[in-house]
């Protein structure tokens, strides 16, 4: 197993393990770096299966009632998206591979720091808000 697999945690598919090697050699990335890009596809592949537009996306942390939102680059990334869920074709993992060099780039062009992208906790998505109509009756 390749060391950056180890850093990651477990072994990609055969596809985005070969995609991953490609940019890590085009990006000149080190292990840990590619680790790194492997953990924010993962955390994207997580938010494509909320069918809500990511600004109604909450990170929770394990038994906090505080709630945060999604790192602000993730937000960028999904913004021009009606649902997270219009994105997962992208990130399915029979397709992943298909597209994972252009989410390498997007990713790869504007990063700084690996929490620009990731959070740690649960995702969750906010309720619906619910309007109550109410109606006075005067009499005079």
């Amino acid at each position: 197993m390749n060391t950056a697999f180890r850093f990651y945690g477990k072994q990609p598919s055969i596809e985005i393990e070969k995609e991953a090697l490609i940019a890590q050699s085009k990006y000149n990335l080190n292990d840990l770096q590619l680790a790194g890009l492997l953990q924010i596809h993962d955390f994207f592949c997580r938010i494509v299966m909320f069918d809500a537009p990511v600004t109604r996306l909450r990170i929770a942390e394990h038994k906090s009632t505080e709630k945060q939102m999604l790192p602000q680059k993730t937000v960028e990334f999904f913004k021009d998206q009606k649902s997270c869920s219009d994105l997962a074709k992208h990130f399915n993992p029979h397709e992943a591979h298909k597209t994972f060099q252009r989410f390498a780039d997007k990713v790869l062009s504007n990063i700084s720091h690996l929490s620009d992208y990731l959070a740690g906790g649960l995702i969750e998505k906010l309720p619906e808000p619910t309007v109550v109509h109410t109606s006075y009756e005067f009499r005079g």
